[in-house]
C-alpha cells in the first residue's frame, strides 16, 4: 500500500470511533496494523481520549492503543512466519 492510503486508513480510523463504528474501526486497526506499526495508533488513542474528555475518568481508548501496540509487536512476527 501506498503512504497516501495508510493516511487515509488513520484518518478512517479516527473516523469510525468518534461515530461508533467500532466493529469497522476495528477492522481497519487490523489492516493498519498488519502493514505498519501500531505504535501510530498510539497518538490516536490520546486524541480520541481528549475528544470524548476521557481524562476526567477512564482512558479507555489510550490504554487499549498501547495494550494493543505490545500485543500486536508479540504476535506479528508470528502471523507473518518469522518466528521458528
Amino acid at each position: 500500500m501506498i503512504l497516501f492510503l495508510y493516511v487515509i486508513l488513520y484518518i478512517l480510523i479516527a473516523f469510525l470511533i468518534i461515530q461508533n463504528q467500532l466493529l469497522l474501526a476495528f477492522l481497519a486497526v487490523l489492516l493498519f496494523t498488519y502493514y505498519r506499526s501500531a505504535l501510530w495508533l498510539i497518538p490516536l488513542g490520546f486524541l480520541i481520549d481528549g475528544y470524548f474528555s476521557a481524562f476526567f475518568a477512564v482512558p479507555v481508548f489510550s490504554i487499549a492503543s498501547i495494550l494493543w501496540y505490545v500485543v500486536s509487536e508479540f504476535l506479528k512476527p508470528r502471523l507473518r512466519g518469522y518466528a521458528a
